[in-house]
């Protein structure tokens, strides 16, 4: 009788510990909308789906889930049209497997294996095959052609992320 009401307890607190809010911000100044569950029981993890939209459109260009605070599972990162620029899957929070970049029509260009870290396919736009790119060496800065050239996945954006943080 002891073993069930301790099961019973401790089922119901699972249960009561698992549950999740929905979440919404609004950021003014990036523009952007975030949805997402946390834990009812410590609102500073999230859990579940998470999607993300440009605020006055309400176009979705982000979604995914969350496990445990850690990114897991499909993810899908959209420009402000809904057309797809790259996705691929977390585990735990790191990229894992092989994810896909699409170019501005949309058109697969890349597909990068983070599993064992190695390009898988890669179709360089003609303007970025034919440029010349800055090499930092040193104190000295070569100008060369790079092969197989740069790619950013998601476009620019990462690079404005990262520069305005």
């Amino acid at each position: 009788m002891k073993t069930r009401i301790l099961l019973i307890v401790f089922l119901f607190s699972v249960k009561a510990f698992a549950q999740t809010i929905r979440v919404t911000d609004r950021n003014q100044e990036t523009g952007i909308k975030e949805q997402y569950y946390v834990l009812k029981a410590d609102k500073k993890i999230r859990e579940g789906k998470y999607e993300s939209y440009i605020m006055f459109t309400d176009k979705l260009i982000c979604e995914g889930n969350y496990k445990n605070n850690l990114k897991d599972g499909l993810w899908t990162y959209s420009d402000w049209k809904g057309g797809v620029l790259d996705s691929g899957r977390y585990q735990q929070g790191k990229k894992v497997g092989i994810w896909s970049g699409y170019n501005y029509k949309y058109e697969l260009v890349i597909q990068y294996d983070y599993t064992n870290n190695k390009i898988v396919l890669y179709v360089p736009s003609a303007t970025a095959a034919a440029a010349i790119y800055g090499v930092i060496n040193g104190a000295d800065t070569i100008k060369t052609h790079l092969e197989p050239p740069p790619y950013i996945f998601r476009g620019q954006w990462p690079v404005y992320e990262y520069v305005s943080t």
